[in-house]
């Protein structure tokens, strides 16, 4: 603290030298939301965030876990029927669908008692017809709390399901084959399945503005990395006592008395799909199914994760403030005295020479993600500073050369 303020008051320009350090820093923040806000994630990065978010969860524990009492997960791997499958208006076999009458058969108990379950995501695509669509369209259509999901076709349209009931879109991007983030829209106007839900469940409502957006009236991202506060092998869990209930459509409709059947439900939300077969995602915690992804980024709206809070600007306004006036300083970060004492040993001055910027970073965004569960992309900003660093270096340099010569032409006057 003692150098940090021989350094300020030895500085002739000290006060430019602090207001640059503070527009930068705005800058550095500005780059870092944006970064953040978009589907960029570098190899280092991506192992970065994977060693980060085990030690925090597995080591550390520091997670909230949802309660196993608010949600039940129903799996429709095993209950299909078969319907006509066709190529240019040929008939070439039968493909598999999700049993569509043992559906509607489950809606209907459902609208019998709307008190016994809170909302109900579906998580079917509803592509193809079938000779029980009707049956299961007029049973969806009474549901109190429903919504489907839909994807977008290779031409980058809607690809809109065949029932016209509430809908929201589910479309997953992998990053080096590997999904890492999820977008709350897409193309501005196209709202995600779990947006559509937290607006149902919550009342508040997303809008795009620009590049960033707002969630009631808080500005947020609209893209961020998927924090999994349930995993995969913790819904697989069958302990009855810290297990989140899992059961087959098949089984949960074998069970013939209403009152064990709506005991069973509980007024949760119900989350319907392909838990076990087709629909399983490549993440940085192992596999995951899709419908197990819209859950976390549920859970990530209702624990306000995507929120832009004046805690994290504060924090980053810091860190880069920091950096900014190392940056900018025009003492040598290696004639500094704390740096000194660090470059004494081979590791410290590798660490000087080739990545201090980096450090930098790599210390910030794991501050930030434990403080405010947010990964920073810190790739492309050191390769930044970087540059800056180098070009202020060569003004430095031409300046120092200009004086030098200046200095010998009066002398020798």
């Amino acid at each position: 603290m003692k150098n940090f303020f021989k350094i300020l008051f030895k500085k002739k320009h000290i006060t430019l030298l602090l207001l640059l350090s503070v527009f930068h820093s705005f800058l550095m923040i500005f780059i870092s939301l944006w970064l953040v806000n978009q589907h960029l994630v570098y190899g280092d990065e991506k192992i970065l965030f994977q060693i980060t978010s085990g030690v925090k969860k597995i080591i550390f524990g520091m997670e909230k876990k949802p309660s196993i009492d608010d949600y039940i997960f129903v799996n429709i791997s095993y209950d299909n029927m078969f319907i006509p499958k066709y190529d240019k208006g040929f008939k070439v076999g039968n493909q598999p669908i999700t049993d569509r009458q043992k559906l509607a058969q489950f809606f209907e108990r459902l609208n019998k008692r709307p008190d016994s379950y809170k909302y109900i995501v579906c998580d079917i695509l509803f592509k193809d017809t079938s000779e029980y669509d009707s049956l299961l369209y007029s049973k969806m259509k009474d549901l109190k709390n429903i919504i489907i999901p839909y994807n977008m076709t290779d031409s980058g349209t809607a690809d809109i399901p065949i029932f016209n009931i509430n809908k929201g879109l589910a479309e997953y991007h992998s990053i080096q084959y590997v999904f890492m983030k999820y977008s709350l829209t897409m193309n501005d106007t196209l709202k995600s399945l779990p947006i559509r839900m937290y607006e149902d469940l919550t009342g508040k409502q997303l809008n795009r503005k620009g590049i960033f957006s707002s969630l009631g009236d808080k500005p947020s991202f609209n893209t961020l990395f998927v924090d999994f506060k349930l995993r995969y092998n913790e819904l697989l869990d069958r302990n009855p006592e810290t297990g989140y209930i899992l059961v087959n459509l098949g089984q949960l409709m074998r069970i013939k008395n209403d009152s064990v059947f709506y005991e069973y439900l509980n007024g949760k939300i119900i989350f319907i799909g392909d838990l076990y077969e087709k629909d399983i995602h490549q993440t940085l915690f192992g596999n995951m199914s899709g419908t197990l992804i819209l859950f976390n980024v549920y859970l990530m709206l209702l624990n306000n994760e995507y929120i832009i809070s004046f805690g994290l600007i504060l924090f980053l306004f810091i860190g880069y403030f920091a950096i900014s006036f190392d940056l900018f300083s025009e003492i040598d970060l290696k004639e500094r005295k704390y740096v000194a004492k660090i470059s004494r040993s081979k590791l410290g001055k590798f660490i000087i020479k080739y990545l201090s910027f980096v450090i930098y970073l790599m210390i910030i965004s794991v501050i930030t993600y434990f403080l405010f569960n947010l990964h920073i992309n810190i790739l492309l900003l050191a390769v930044y500073l970087k540059l800056v660093d180098s070009l202020l270096k060569y003004v430095r340099d031409k300046r120092n050369k200009k004086h030098f010569i200046s200095d010998k032409e009066r002398n020798e006057i």
